[in-house]
């Protein structure tokens, strides 16, 4: 059985999670939540998704917007 230490078991989950959030990207949306607007952003693929997610999180009334993509 091989052992390893704390620094290779972090760099391997280092490098996955990179791996797994290349295709990701950042959107920032400005939305109505508790009766007050606010910026707010989410994780996904492209454009449309980031909005069927602010949509389905906010209510399609509280998302006014398309989002736009952080950099």
């Amino acid at each position: 059985m091989r052992f390893l230490d704390f620094a290779t078991v972090a760099l391997n989950t280092a490098l996955l999670l990179f791996q797994l959030n290349t295709c990701m990207h950042k959107y920032k949306a400005t939305v109505k939540a508790s009766g007050l607007w606010t910026e707010t952003i989410v994780f996904a693929q492209n454009q449309a998704q980031a909005y069927a997610l602010f949509k389905s999180i906010f209510g399609t009334a509280n998302v006014p917007h398309q989002p736009s993509q952080v950099t």
